[in-house]
């Protein structure tokens, strides 16, 4: 009987949830970064007119630092790169994805009971989920506990016959995303999407080929200056397997776009090297599914030129073909960027963005359909977003649902007095109506209670402000002040100080303070300060931002006043400049 309960209840929050759901993904704008050792890829897109269309893209490369790993271990000269890059796009202040790169995720591909995806999330919290598939690292539930969530996974196919499915399950490095995420932030993106490289890809292919992806069996070679991979898709599912080159060929690979004659027999043995674990891995998928074999493998790279790569694959692989992928030929580009993505000879560089790009973030989890062929998010703080995001996305809806309703309301009122109301049959009922869709309304919101309460973290800090009459006004600053904080910055405290006006004996307004907040926090660095600053006096509501900041040993204490263009008492403007 509970149980019963606990699923309406589910039900219920679920359609609820659709509306604020599809609210929110339609704000969604996304920067996808893709860092690699001696390069960055960034790009933003926007569907419009049902179709994707890139607004904007940058790919630049550079001398990587010395080191082992320099991504780890040389965090600010990759912020430098990449902040210089957001600037230059008009990107700094959005959302940003992260693509992981392939060798720091571990993929699995399980065979499983046919089951929802809350089930499944249910045997990892219960600790079921490692006993019944122990080849997965250990204690995945308690990393779920404590939100160090680290992983994802996604149903790829169903075999309804059989009840059974196929589940791709992604575990990333924990110190690599994490550094990842510190770039995003401290270049001036909030990071709200960490996506497996190998997403990215199968992601963009589904753009190209649409429902048709797969649906004949198809080989992609992934290949950079530090890892190479194969990708073998079908509807049988997908096969995931490294290829591994000696480091001899590695190092002969990245000059041969210098030579300008590969026919030579050094270059044949090489790429005979080369196309031997290739094609044992297709020739190993063949045999395992014979009626459907691989007849395509398509050369995915990011590197500037492979015309003798890719020559010398097409010589020593025979038995399929072997091309490029152009990853624009199913999306629009804006004047700017078509001509700066002509520009490369290599265009599958910008494949790996385009594939994260389009995501959807989804933070309600609504029964969403995209072109996506699966989605991971290995975010770190995935969870307290998701309750940020929801808040944020739940207060303006219902916001301007308010302004609607009352709209409506005061314009039937408006069309006749209140005795011509109660004569007329015909105007009571409409009447009737409109107060019937508030009381629902209003029932509607009670109910959205439990939601807004786990966002606590948010809504503490506007519980415990002194409420103005201007409750739409008040609640617009609220956004302006809520929706420019990025990741990075905690708030201690958010006090309001309505100000003080003084009239002369004929009423009129002599001096003033004006109305402000005066928000404390803590940052962790000075950039996410500058954002922050830079946020708030975007709002048309805010007259003035005044930051003091205090040094400390790990963080940065500030104290900052948010004067109000109006004061709230009259919504007198600030003309002048008030005294503090």
């Amino acid at each position: 009987m509970a149980k019963s309960i606990t699923d309406d209840l589910k039900k219920v929050g679920k359609s609820i949830s659709i509306p604020f759901g599809l609210f929110s993904i339609g704000k969604e704008k996304i920067v996808a970064v893709d860092i690699q050792i001696e390069s960055i890829t960034i790009s933003k897109l926007a569907f419009k007119k049902k179709k994707w269309q890139i607004e904007t893209t940058l790919h630049e490369t550079f001398i990587a630092p010395d080191g082992e790993n320099p991504f780890n271990s040389d965090i600010g000269f990759y912020v430098s790169k990449l902040r210089t890059m957001l600037l230059k796009t008009n990107c700094v202040g959005l959302d940003g994805a992260i693509i992981i790169p392939f060798h720091d995720c571990q993929v699995f591909i399980l065979d499983m009971e046919l089951m929802p995806r809350e089930e499944v999330m249910d045997m990892i919290e219960e600790g079921t989920f490692n006993d019944l598939f122990p080849e997965l690292p250990k204690e995945i539930s308690k990393n779920y506990l404590n939100y160090k969530r680290n992983f994802d996974f996604s149903i790829i196919s169903k075999d309804e016959d059989y009840g059974t499915m196929k589940l791709a399950f992604v575990i990333g490095d924990q110190e690599k995303l994490q550094s990842s995420e510190t770039i995003l932030s401290r270049a001036g993106l909030n990071p709200v999407l960490a996506e497996p490289e190998v997403s990215s890809i199968l992601n963009s292919l589904a753009v190209q080929f649409g429902n048709d992806a797969f649906l004949s069996p198809t080989a992609f070679l992934v290949s950079t200056e530090n890892y190479s991979y194969l990708i073998i898709g079908s509807k049988d599912g997908i096969v995931i397997k490294e290829v591994e080159f000696n480091d001899a060929d590695k190092v002969l690979l990245l000059h041969v776009e210098d030579v300008e004659d590969i026919s030579g027999t050094v270059w044949k043995e090489v790429f005979s090297r080369i196309a031997e674990p290739i094609e044992t891995a297709i020739d190993a998928y063949n045999k395992k599914f014979k009626e459907n074999k691989v007849e395509k493998l398509f050369f995915i790279s990011n590197r500037p030129k492979i015309d003798k790569y890719l020559q010398g694959l097409k010589e020593s692989i025979i038995d399929f073909n072997v091309e490029t992928m152009n990853p624009f030929e199913e999306i629009t580009l804006s004047p700017k960027a078509k001509a700066y993505v002509d520009s490369f000879q290599n265009k599958s560089i910008f494949l790996k963005v385009i594939g994260t790009g389009m995501a959807k973030l989804n933070f309600f989890d609504i029964d969403y359909k995209d072109n996506s062929i699966t989605r991971f998010n290995l975010l770190n703080d995935l969870e307290n977003l998701k309750k940020s995001r929801k808040f944020k996305a739940i207060n303006k809806l219902l916001l301007w649902s308010n302004v609607v309703f009352f709209a409506i309301f005061f314009s039937l009122l408006s069309l006749n007095s209140i005795p011509e109301i109660n004569s007329n049959r015909n105007e009571l009922i409409k009447f009737k109506t409109v107060k019937a869709d508030h009381s629902k309304l209003k029932k509607e919101n009670e109910s959205l209670s439990k939601i807004l309460a786990d966002a606590n973290n948010v809504s503490k800090v506007i519980d415990n402000q002194s409420v103005s009459p201007n409750l739409a006004l008040t609640t617009l600053v609220h956004n302006d002040i809520l929706s420019s904080v990025p990741k990075g910055i905690k708030f201690n405290s958010m006090d309001f100080d309505p100000g003080v006006l003084k009239y002369d004996k004929k009423g009129k307004v002599v001096s003033s303070t004006p109305s402000k907040y005066i928000i404390q926090g803590q940052s962790i660095d000075d950039f996410n300060i500058t954002i922050f600053l830079q946020n708030l006096k975007g709002s048309d509501r805010l007259y003035d931002v005044i930051l003091q900041t205090n040094p400390n040993e790990q963080l940065l204490d500030f104290t900052m006043d948010v004067i109000l263009k109006y004061h709230l008492d009259n919504q007198l403007p600030m003309s002048e400049k008030t005294d503090d």
